[in-house]
């Protein structure tokens, strides 16, 4: 997720650059190298410390609800995502869900 996105001259978007085309297009002299500060960055930031907070508690409950299903021998269904490491591995995803 995230990067440089393209735009032609009438600033309509063209696609997402990779690090790569970025450093090509810049070699060539087609596009300047933009300029974004770090707080420019962390103001465009989906992830709040509240949502995070709320993402940690789901989180949290998820796992101790599969624990105590698991030790009373009772049935773990998938809840929404399934399986834990696909919910740790889509954590951008998450996050702009709740953000």
């Amino acid at each position: 997720m995230g990067g440089f996105a393209l735009h032609d001259t009438d600033n309509s978007f063209l696609r997402v650059l990779d690090e790569r085309t970025l450093e090509e297009l810049d070699k060539t002299g087609e596009i300047e190298w933009p300029t974004i500060t770090e707080k420019e960055i962390q103001d465009r930031s989906k992830a709040d410390i509240f949502s995070k907070g709320i993402v940690l508690l789901q989180t949290t409950w998820f796992i101790v609800q599969c624990v105590s299903r698991f030790s009373t021998k009772l049935a773990v269904a998938e809840a929404g995502g399934g399986d834990p490491r696909i919910c740790c591995a889509e954590w951008d995803h998450i996050l702009a869900l709740v953000g």
